[in-house]
Order: structure tokens, then C-alpha cells, then sequence
């Protein structure tokens, strides 16, 4: 199992790289829409195309899924037989909690910290408590439901938030060619007005998780 857990650990960095490029891509767009400036829009959206339709970037892109896609075969082939001949997993009750508890501890620094790093190990936190509840709780009353529902928009929120501080380093750190530092500039403005957005909307979704 441990090795498996570091296979599948691989195979998600791997696919990461891919999903960092479409979110990119997918941010630009969501910029153009946020400008008035026709130059800009017409910039960003040119930008947003031009994230993944490069030859070497396309090329390192199938690369990396095809090892992922490799890896997490591999993966099912040596489990699969021990899945065959279990009647049953182990029960989850003490994971969960687990989950709940560290899901609880990383928020509360993350809301008194406010860092980009703080808010990025709550993800992590929160969508390893979603992925546990969403195993387990197969048939979920009422309060589970909405508990699943809160937490599954925590780790979303979360999520938009990491990946706009992944295009806002990148802008940075790595600016786009043919982008002048007048369009860098208006586009870490929205970057980090869509950041603050949803900072104060996971607050907010995470104080109603507490009182359900």
C-alpha cells in the first residue's frame, strides 16, 4: 500500500503540470472578461491560447500523461488482487476524525496567518476530509449531506484561490512575452482582487461549517 500511495503520489505530479498550464489558460480567459480595456482583453485571450499550443509544450504535456496514465495502471494491477480477496476495509472512523481535526486546526491558521501557503495546506486538508467522507459515508443523513456539500465548497474555494496565486507568481516570475508591464500590472490588480474574493468567501463557507 505504501508503494502504491507513492506511485499515485508520481502520477499526480505529473498530471499536475498539465493541470497547471489549462488553469492558466483558463485564468487568462476569466481576466479578459474582467477588463474593459479591448487591448487587454484581446492580449489576454491571445496569452490564454498560447498557454498550451506550443510544440514543445504540447509535446512535454502528452508525455507526462502518458507516464501517469502508465503509472496509475500499474497501480490497479498490483491492488487489484488484494481488493478481490477482502471482505471488507477497515473501518474509517478514526481517519475521518483525524481528517476533521487537522481540516479544523489548518483553517484557523490559515485565517490567522492569511499566507498563500497556509491557505494552500488547508486545501490539501480539505480535500483529503471531502475524499474520506465521500468513501465512507455511502449513505449520509441530513447533517452529513450538508457537511459533505460545506466542505466540498471549502476545498473548491480553496482550489480558485491557488491556482489564481500559481498565474500571479508566474506573471511575476516569468512573464509572458509580448506582455507589457502596463498589462502585467492591471492583471496582478485582478488577480489579487479575485484572491482577496475568495478568501472572504471561505471564511465565511467555513464559519457555517461549524454550525451545522
Amino acid at each position: 500500500m505504501n508503494r502504491a500511495k507513492a506511485s499515485l503520489q508520481k502520477a499526480s505530479h505529473l498530471l499536475g503540470t498539465h493541470r497547471d498550464l489549462v488553469v492558466t489558460g483558463s485564468i487568462l480567459q476569466m481576466l479578459s472578461r474582467k477588463t474593459s480595456n479591448l487591448a487587454y482583453r484581446k492580449t489576454l485571450i491571445r496569452l490564454s491560447n498560447q498557454s498550451t499550443d506550443t510544440q514543445a509544450t504540447y509535446a512535454k504535456t502528452v508525455q507526462a500523461l502518458l507516464q501517469a496514465a502508465a503509472i496509475l495502471l500499474k497501480v490497479i494491477k498490483t491492488l487489484l488482487p488484494h481488493l478481490r480477496t477482502r471482505s471488507h476495509w477497515p473501518k474509517a472512523a478514526k481517519p475521518v476524525s483525524q481528517a476533521f481535526y487537522a481540516t479544523k486546526k489548518s483553517g484557523e491558521r490559515a485565517v490567522k496567518g492569511d499566507s498563500p501557503a497556509q491557505f494552500h495546506e488547508w486545501r490539501k486538508k480539505a480535500k483529503r476530509l471531502l475524499y474520506l467522507l465521500q468513501l465512507t459515508q455511502v449513505a449520509p443523513d441530513t447533517r452529513i449531506s450538508r457537511i459533505i456539500a460545506r466542505v466540498d465548497e471549502i476545498q473548491a474555494k480553496l482550489g480558485d484561490y491557488h491556482d489564481s496565486v500559481v498565474v500571479q507568481d508566474h506573471f511575476q516570475n516569468n512573464p509572458p512575452e509580448r506582455a507589457t508591464p502596463i498589462l502585467i500590472r492591471h492583471s496582478l490588480r485582478l488577480l489579487e482582487t479575485r484572491k482577496r474574493h475568495l478568501r472572504a468567501d471561505v471564511k465565511t463557507i467555513a464559519r457555517h461549517l461549524k454550525s451545522i
